[in-house]
């Protein structure tokens, strides 16, 4: 968090993270924010934000975007799982925020037509699955 305001970073495509505006992002934590989850608190398939404030309430963000999502759902045995789709990495992670965790599930932009997702497990094994153009959550085989 950045001053009270929240700081988002936006990848400008070539790697490189930049600060957006709280104005640009739309984004004003006006507390003592110390920790983020990301869930999705309304069962619509798009991550929602859930702010720990330091001897106060939670604030929660809503996404309201329209886009549309494939959804990959893991357990927290699956730490340290990578997942692609076109060119896009999602990785399971744990910790990283302080007293919070973010549920267990990757969220990719739907596919706009048949493709072919890399999954890369813990121990180093990799292995490919097909997912249809219509799909909306992805259940990995186990």
């Amino acid at each position: 968090m950045d001053g009270g305001l929240g700081l988002v970073l936006e990848n400008d495509g070539n790697g490189n993270l930049v600060p957006m505006t709280a104005r640009e992002s739309g984004l004003v934590i006006p507390e003592d924010a110390r920790s983020l989850a990301i869930t999705d608190l309304n069962g619509d398939q798009r991550p929602d934000l859930v702010f720990g404030i330091n001897d106060g309430q939670t604030i929660t963000y809503l996404n309201q975007s329209k886009a549309e999502t494939l959804v990959v759902p893991l357990s927290p045995s699956d730490l340290g799982m990578r997942v692609t789709l076109n060119g896009m990495t999602r990785e399971l992670t744990g910790g990283g925020s302080y007293l919070a965790q973010s549920s267990p599930v990757l969220v990719f932009p739907k596919p706009s037509e048949k493709t072919t997702v890399e999954i890369r497990r813990p121990n180093g094994s990799i292995e490919t699955v097909e997912v249809e153009s219509d799909a909306t959550i992805l259940n990995l085989p186990r």
